[in-house]
């Protein structure tokens, strides 16, 4: 019955699509990515209105991988790293606003 918080890292975006927004996109709500020293973390409340909503993180530029620019055999879409995406008890960042 408690609330438990996504918590996500970005810790860099892949180069050739690394212009415009990231956006967290949770059902119907759009809200940008806070960004500092080219790195993002956040947390996001996950509780009885948010539980059964899609979430997704969307690169604005798209989601190009290295191989598919010829720049080396790695099929992985890499347009951005993440260094955490869990869910925990506790919100470890801060709360993305998503009013």
């Amino acid at each position: 019955r408690k609330p438990s918080y996504l918590n996500v890292g970005i810790d860099s975006r892949f180069d050739p699509v690394a212009t415009g927004e990231v956006v967290v996109q949770l059902g119907d709500q759009r809200v940008p990515v806070p960004w500092r020293d080219g790195q993002s973390q956040f947390s996001i409340p996950v509780d009885s209105l948010t539980a059964g909503a899609l979430v997704q993180l969307i690169n604005a530029a798209g989601a190009k991988s290295p191989a598919e620019l010829g720049m080396w055999d790695d099929e992985r879409r890499l347009a951005l790293r993440l260094s955490r995406f869990s869910l925990d008890a506790s919100p470890d960042f801060q709360l993305l606003d998503l009013e």
